[in-house]
């Protein structure tokens, strides 16, 4: 299992591989910039070329102005933009890329849930194809509802990529989202066969290992899934002592690990 840290400041992300990262997990919005040419991004790969710790998974995928739901979907643009998107990832090594983005897919007021969710499957259908063509794996993220109103559980999540039927759209278990909507961790073993990815965080979305959440359940039904990639740290952090609080966090999950 490789443990890794979402982080896209360039600041930062030495300090976490001082820490131990296995990996570091950028945005795709921010650092891969799909809006932008390739002018504007070609400073930025050369950064990212040269950290010692490369960016196996991106995350943020779509920002809140490329909508994936509602009545103002552009398709091209939704096309256009994933294409770019995978394309960066694929030149920088990535592996995996989360699509979350609340922002993006939260169902409008007065929209029909049931259009929404045939749209969330025509734009994941969009990506996955434009993922197959760099060999990347897209994971969809449930979020919690105060993040989103579509797609919270982990079994949702699972269903969609399910109905999308695309062999590079899989999912991603965020532990985080799981404990705030009390999702049973049973759920880990149900969506075990399409499961790519997973987010940690505890309580109050700091590090792990600093509240209360069950980390020795959820490792052991993890480690029951068969699951043996990549577990990224994503929340908040005390930046004053980021480096420590990362060692810690990892140290954590390591030990946790190894005892499930």
């Amino acid at each position: 299992m490789k443990f890794g840290v979402c982080d896209a400041s360039f600041d930062r992300i030495p300090v976490a591989i001082e820490a131990g990262i296995d990996y570091v997990e950028m945005g795709v919005s921010n650092t891969l910039m799909p809006l932008e040419p390739e002018a504007t991004f070609a400073p930025v790969r050369a950064k990212i070329e040269a950290l010692a710790v490369r960016p196996e998974a991106f995350n943020l995928f779509f920002p809140g102005t490329v909508r994936i739901t509602g009545p103002n979907v552009d398709w091209e643009l939704v096309r256009r933009y994933s294409a770019v998107a995978v394309q960066r990832c694929a030149q920088v090594g990535g592996q995996s890329m989360v699509i979350g983005s609340g922002g993006a897919r939260n169902v409008p007021d007065g929209f029909s849930w049931d259009e929404a969710w045939g749209q969330l499957r025509q734009a994941f259908r969009i990506v996955g194809e434009e993922a197959a063509k760099v060999g990347v794996t897209i994971v969809i993220e449930p979020l919690r509802r105060q993040e989103s109103n579509i797609v919270n559980y982990t079994t949702e999540g699972y269903r969609l990529a399910q109905e999308v039927n695309h062999p590079n759209i899989c999912v991603l278990a965020d532990f985080y989202h799981m404990a705030e909507l009390d999702e049973p961790l049973t759920n880990l073993l149900e969506i075990a066969p399409l499961l790519r990815h997973v987010h940690v965080a505890d309580t109050g979305r700091f590090r792990p290992g600093s509240g209360a959440y069950d980390y020795a359940g959820f490792m052991k039904y993890l480690k029951q899934t068969g699951y043996n990639a990549r577990i990224s740290m994503e929340g908040n952090w005390h930046f004053e002592q980021y480096g420590q609080e990362v060692a810690d966090g990892l140290a954590f999950l390591r030990k946790m690990w190894a005892a499930a």
